[in-house]
């Protein structure tokens, strides 16, 4: 499997003319896949939207980091330089210019769509509902006859956002490249009178998980008390980086103090100790018969749920069956660890 090489990144900001002080930002990077070759690097629009939505990308995109999905020229890197290397960027920025940017009916149309993507009726109505909010119910009859719409990406930001933009609950309608052209960016554009620099908050103290592993995933304790597998030891904390964001915004800086504690905790977990049992609810299982085979296999045993009127699968955990264990459907999973002192040698990160 490949990976993603970032050699360059910019940061460009202009001021939405609608709203004095209200900062619109666009990321850039530069780069490409390793698998790929030639290695020649190109620029990419990343995102567009205010500080929270770009703080957003940054940490969604600095988790990938953690498992060398993202690496730079040099090898692997951390998130916290990912990050680091972006604030660089936000302090220096260039000023956005104007441009025009075309749409089209056909730009909502995807030649290609993963199984859970919306497919084309669904992104359809999904953008004309985002124009009718704005009041432009015409940008939808307009496409839909088959006449182009050209946005100002200054004074029709809103629809700019609206259609490239994202949020925590909303994925843009259209991949904002093809709003500036592939391979673009403002390279040559003046510096910005306005660079990133927040005022300090105040930085929580670092959150240590509670942490057990089975094979090469992470057993961690979320907030609603119940142990369970939370996939590779990578991805866990890399979840942790993607959902940092909102702390960011209210503490800068905070990622230096908060990520590596956690990464250090996820690393150092032990297997989960004798007498743990995975515990998987059958009903929410796609394939409950591969489960009652490994019922068999690590000599578990079937049992009724009281409370739903279900049947559950009992696993006994034992090295034979952890590799098989470490597969086990995590949302209908949850696993029963028993408390051992730390003298028995099970190390429980609290």
């Amino acid at each position: 499997m490949g990976s993603s090489i970032v050699t360059n990144r910019l940061a460009a900001v202009f001021e939405n003319p609608h709203n004095r002080g209200d900062q619109i930002w666009v990321l850039f990077e530069a780069g490409y896949e390793s698998n790929v070759y030639p290695h020649s690097a190109s620029w990419c629009a990343r995102s567009i939207g205010r500080m929270p939505e770009t703080m957003r990308v940054i940490f969604r995109d600095a988790a990938h980091c953690e498992g060398g999905s993202l690496r730079d020229r040099k090898g692997s890197i951390t998130p916290e330089a990912y990050i680091r290397r972006w604030y660089r960027a936000l302090r220096h920025p260039v000023q956005m210019p104007q441009m025009d940017i075309r749409v089209r009916r056909e730009d909502l149309r995807s030649s290609f769509r993963m199984p859970d993507d919306p497919t084309d009726d669904e992104r359809w109505e999904d953008f004309c509902t985002r124009m009718r909010s704005l009041g432009r119910e015409d940008i939808p009859l307009a496409l839909d006859a088959g006449t182009p719409v050209v946005l100002s990406l200054y004074a029709d930001i809103e629809l700019v956002l609206a259609i490239y933009g994202s949020s925590p609950d909303r994925s843009p309608l259209l991949a904002l490249w093809k709003a500036f052209g592939s391979s673009w960016a403002p390279e040559k554009a003046p510096k910005a009178e306005v660079g990133y620099y927040p005022p300090g908050g105040q930085i929580p103290s670092p959150e240590i998980p509670r942490a057990y592993r089975i094979n090469d995933d992470a057993l961690v304790m979320p907030e609603d008390g119940t142990w369970r597998d939370a996939g590779w030891a990578y991805s866990v904390v890399g979840e942790y980086v993607r959902g940092l964001w909102e702390t960011e915004l209210r503490a800068p800086g905070s990622f230096e103090v908060l990520i590596p504690p956690y990464r250090e905790a996820i690393g150092a977990a032990q297997l989960v100790p004798e007498g743990s049992e995975a515990v998987v609810d059958l009903s929410q299982c796609r394939r409950p018969e591969d489960v009652r085979e490994l019922v068999a296999f690590a000599g578990g045993r079937i049992e009724q749920d009281p409370g739903r009127g279900t049947e559950r699968a009992v696993l006994p955990w034992s090295m034979e069956a952890s590799v098989k264990l470490a597969y086990l459907p995590g949302k209908a999973t949850e696993w029963r660890v028993p408390e051992v002192p730390a003298a028995e040698g099970a190390r429980l990160c609290a």
